[in-house]
């Protein structure tokens, strides 16, 4: 097993990644949550969608598979499942409701599974939805990590 402080500065890195994947994601955010009530898009604002679609999957994964794990290690906790991950998440107070987060991965595997996305303005109006959720888990998880002295 790695030593304590080579565990944090691996949480470090994931962190900065993830704070990285919290501000394109916040951009492409701001620039959708104006045009989803469009009755068609164009070409540009199909490619923000896109974009919005992607860097949410993108940072839900960083969360869920990086930044958490990570957290779970240098905590000295057993690496465990995603579910068990997000269930330990919402004990620590990091998020509110273990359903919805588990939704928004839900959410997040048919973006990036689902190639054939059937009413995909329904899929972007989810990921707008949870789009705040997920940013605040990343907010809630900047307080932890202090409060506990880990960075």
């Amino acid at each position: 097993m790695k030593n304590k402080d080579s565990l944090i500065a691996v949480l470090k890195d994931e962190i900065e990644a993830m704070d990285n994947a919290v501000k394109v994601l916040s951009e492409s955010y701001s620039r959708c949550q104006g045009i989803i009530d469009r009755r068609d898009f164009s070409i540009d604002e199909s490619e923000k969608f896109e974009a919005l679609t992607s860097r949410f999957a993108r940072l839900s994964d960083i969360l869920l598979q990086k930044v958490w794990r990570s957290l779970f290690i240098a905590e000295l906790e057993e690496d465990s499942t995603a579910r068990d991950r997000v269930n330990t998440t919402e004990k620590k107070g990091l998020i509110d409701d273990t359903d919805k987060f588990i939704e928004l991965r839900r959410l997040r595997n048919k973006i990036a599974h689902d190639y054939t996305l059937v009413n995909i303005r329904d899929t972007y109006k989810e990921v707008l939805i949870f789009v705040p959720m997920l940013l605040d888990a990343t907010e809630r998880l900047h307080q932890y990590v202090v409060k506990k002295n880990l960075i």
